[in-house]
């Protein structure tokens, strides 16, 4: 038998989506588009062309440059993504996951660098260490949504890029392959 009310109960499930949705309302680009796919579309189209695009600006700048200054270009972009509405919110999405997006292939090139007669291995370090920190953040992120709401979670999120270009500071640069 189904309880009506409580803790675990269906009402109280939606009581919460119904304050969750209500704590949106600060946040306008998610207010009307929570569940739409366009959403993700937005973000993951954009970070597709963000990719195809960053190969040759990361070969004309440098890889290690390349990386630690797109982390803090994307920043602002996930923010506004946070502060606008409708198209914009999708423009600024797009703006964000292009440009975050776009350094992974490169610091795939970087890691290779680091271990230039074992590319495969570092291949695999860096596509393993993202995935991992991934679900190690969006777990984390996910106990801050629903202790301290979902806006909390986003800012958090549009912020961590300073967090990574602060770590990316500290990278050497990469030693010349050594013929033996």
């Amino acid at each position: 038998m189904a309880r009506p009310e409580g803790r675990h109960g269906w009402l109280s499930r939606i009581r919460r989506e119904e304050r969750n949705e209500a704590d949106l309302s600060g946040i306008g680009s998610l207010a009307g588009c929570r569940r739409n796919p366009s959403v993700v579309a937005s973000s993951t189209g954009a970070g597709a062309a963000g990719t195809v695009v960053a190969g040759p600006l990361a070969d004309r700048w440098g890889a290690r440059a390349f990386t630690k200054w797109v982390l803090l270009a994307a920043m602002p972009f996930g923010m506004l993504f946070l502060m606008t509405q409708g198209v914009l919110a999708f423009v600024m999405l797009g703006l964000f996951g292009a440009i975050l997006t776009s350094s992974f292939s490169v610091s795939i090139v970087l890691g290779q660098a680091y271990l230039p007669r074992n590319s495969g291995t570092a291949s695999g370090l860096i596509v393993g260490f993202a995935i991992g920190a991934g679900g190690l953040g969006v777990t984390a992120l996910g106990w801050i949504a629903d202790r301290y709401g979902l806006p909390a979670a986003l800012w958090i999120s549009a912020a961590m890029p300073l967090v990574a270009f602060v770590a990316a500071r500290f990278l050497p640069a990469p030693r010349a392959l050594e013929t033996r």
